[in-house]
């Protein structure tokens, strides 16, 4: 009975703990609304705070994850800090009025029970898996508004700390990631419903994507499909009625870029060819893109372009297909240069840019891996402008396969003609 009386306790301090680091964080939040609100007392720049509750399903996107996951329901818990824009710019008015901001989740994943073998493959006990807490910036935008109903989309990205990571001597069959820091994104559409001039509530359907980016060798990733409520509070009365301007007309134009970049990424062919190293070695892989886009309207652009990659090692892939393929392999082809060509895209809203590329290699000779990833790729990330410093940009993105397989996070800089 003493046990059981001292875990209460104990299970009710860690509850008082909890609730007390929420609170401190709300009361936080709610005081940085305050002072911006007190700094931007017109009706220009809305601020709110904004909570929000997921439950959802962490989804087996895999064979591996298939037999590790035994129960995948998670819970994310979020609040967010964002302004609204009601000024009358060009690019408010384009975007029916959006917000931005700054988020903090909490992924929740106390329910979720992984499968463990430490008697064989047919036997198991059920494991936990730890808890992800993510920093991102998002972005939201009304699609349509009507009376007290509107209907939008956020997306948001940032990075994330997970708790619970792949270690060798405890925790080898949790594959989603052997780096305790990774890569958050999201998407989300719903339905928001006022239920004053600073209140409102809302349901959404969410994706959530957590990976490190190919920075670990162990990266499998977690997605999340679920719903969330949300409340949101104003810290200004909205406005009855956003201004409405008629946009000037836009002139089309085509415009060029010159880019080069570079990031670091793990070789999975290290990890079977030896499975029992606790540090894998970094690679270095570079970037040369040049495109031609045309600017369809203010705030969207898109054309075509031309990729050149360089990988400067090959030994690993080499090493691997020797060990797999035996003679066989000595019939491979490797090369560290490969080149594309991509379909690029651009959504802007002033000087950033999300930036989108649908990309098919034109020439890849990396052995047998030239066919695990096929011959298409991908690309998603940001871009920021300097117009006034000769056009030039700085942008991240991350290159992938099969529209999930990371290859790796690439830093890139460059100049818009």
């Amino acid at each position: 009975m003493e046990d059981i009386s001292d875990f209460i306790k104990s299970m009710k301090i860690k509850i008082s703990v909890k609730l007390n680091r929420l609170t401190v964080i709300l009361i936080i939040l709610f005081l940085c609304g305050r002072c911006l609100t007190a700094q931007e007392n017109h009706a220009d720049n809305n601020w709110y705070l904004e909570g929000r509750f997921l439950s959802g399903e962490i989804k087996k996107h895999d064979e591996i994850i298939q037999k590790i996951l035994d129960k995948g329901t998670a819970r994310l818990f979020d609040l967010r800090l964002g302004c609204l824009k009601t000024d009358s710019s060009v690019f408010a008015v384009a975007y029916n009025y959006p917000s931005f901001g700054i988020g903090l989740t909490v992924a929740d994943f106390s329910s979720v029970r992984m499968n463990v073998f430490p008697y064989g493959e047919n036997s198991y006990t059920s494991s936990r898996l730890g808890n992800i807490y993510a920093l991102y910036g998002f972005f939201d935008q009304t699609l349509i508004r009507m009376n007290f109903l509107r209907l939008s989309c956020n997306s948001h990205i940032g990075i994330a700390y997970n708790t619970d990571i792949y270690n060798l001597e405890e925790n080898r069959k949790k594959y989603f990631s052997n780096l305790p820091v990774m890569i958050y994104a999201g998407f989300e559409a719903g339905l928001y419903c006022s239920l004053s001039s600073r209140l409102e509530c809302g349901i959404n359907a969410k994706a959530s994507h957590y990976s490190n980016g190919r920075l670990g060798i162990i990266n499998k990733g977690i997605n999340i499909l679920g719903a969330d409520i949300a409340l949101r509070y104003s810290f200004l009365p909205k406005p009855a009625k956003f201004p409405r301007i008629n946009l000037p007309a836009f002139k089309r134009y085509w415009y060029f870029h010159i880019s080069a970049g570079g990031g670091l990424l793990t070789c999975y062919e290290d990890l079977k060819i030896t499975p029992n190293l606790e540090h894998y070695p970094m690679y270095q892989k570079y970037s040369v893109t040049a495109d031609a886009l045309y600017r369809f309207s203010r705030i969207y652009g898109g054309g075509i372009g031309i990729d050149f990659f360089y990988v400067p090692s090959t030994a690993s892939f080499k090493e691997y297909d020797r060990i797999v393929y035996g003679e066989k392999a000595s019939k491979f082809t490797y090369c560290p240069f490969s080149t594309g060509v991509s379909l690029n895209q651009e959504l802007y809203y002033q000087d950033l840019a999300l930036t989108v590329s649908f990309g098919c290699y034109l020439y890849r000779k990396l052995g047998e891996r030239s066919e695990d990833e096929n011959m298409f790729y991908q690309r998603a990330g940001l871009r920021y402008y300097l117009p006034k410093v000769y056009e030039l940009f700085f942008g991240v993105a991350i290159k992938a396969h099969y529209f999930s397989k990371a290859e790796y996070l690439e830093f890139s800089t460059g100049k818009r003609f």
